[in-house]
């Protein structure tokens, strides 16, 4: 992916997607090991994000 993902502030190390307008969120596959969980642990749900925390509306 060659967009920015647009992290809620990258320089403090938070790499949230912060709006949902990102080109990362629902743009990852699904891992062929289950992981239900990001990092947060949140629920992935329908297509994951792309990024160790899943996008929370």
């Amino acid at each position: 992916m060659s967009e920015d993902p647009l992290f809620v502030d990258k320089d403090e190390q938070d790499y949230r997607l912060d709006t949902i307008i990102s080109p990362a969120i629902d743009a990852g596959m699904v891992p062929t090991v289950n992981v239900p969980l990001d990092l947060d642990g949140n629920m992935r749900v329908g297509a994951h994000d792309i990024g160790a925390y899943e996008f929370q509306e």
